[in-house]
């Protein structure tokens, strides 16, 4: 987070120097893309030029930022629930954030009320699965894993 706010600073001084600021395009061709800039400028206040979506100004977010709640262990219907592979504990999670750790032995998730996206470890490998919408649900093909993240938009 402080190297990403450090480069969204980095650009924010050459626009106030008068620098040409880097050009953001307003309809993305690339999700993949889209979803690394929304990722770069995180916890952040970001004026845009409405005319051509150029970045004026960064700033730090200072404000009170909601944070991820664990909701048990135990789910309900709206939060954003990890599902055991068997004889384990369901983990739920509400409000907007991001919250790191380790549950392991998860075979499915879902959604709930929110969008959320999760960050699991696989075959020594940190994999960040797509973000995905109010009642959806996912699985791992019958495998069970790891989650190190949960992000709720």
């Amino acid at each position: 987070m402080f190297k990403r706010l450090a480069g969204a600073c980095a650009i924010a001084a050459l626009i106030t120097a008068g620098a040409a600021a880097p050009a953001v395009a307003t309809t993305p061709t690339n999700t993949d893309a889209a979803a690394e800039q929304l990722e770069l400028l995180e916890n952040v206040l970001v004026e845009l030029d409405p005319a051509t979506g150029t970045i004026v100004s960064i700033r730090p977010n200072r404000g009170s930022a909601a944070r991820i709640s664990p909701v048990g262990p135990g789910c309900t219907t709206a939060s954003v629930c990890l599902n055991p592979a068997s004889g384990s504990i369901y983990y739920g999670f509400t409000d907007p954030g991001s919250l790191g750790g380790s549950w392991a032995s998860r075979a499915s998730w879902r959604t709930g009320s929110w969008t959320a996206q999760l960050q699991w470890r696989w075959a020594g490998s940190t994999v960040t699965g797509p973000a995905l919408g109010p009642g959806s649900s996912s699985s791992w093909g019958g495998s069970a894993v790891t989650v190190t993240n949960v992000r709720i938009y």
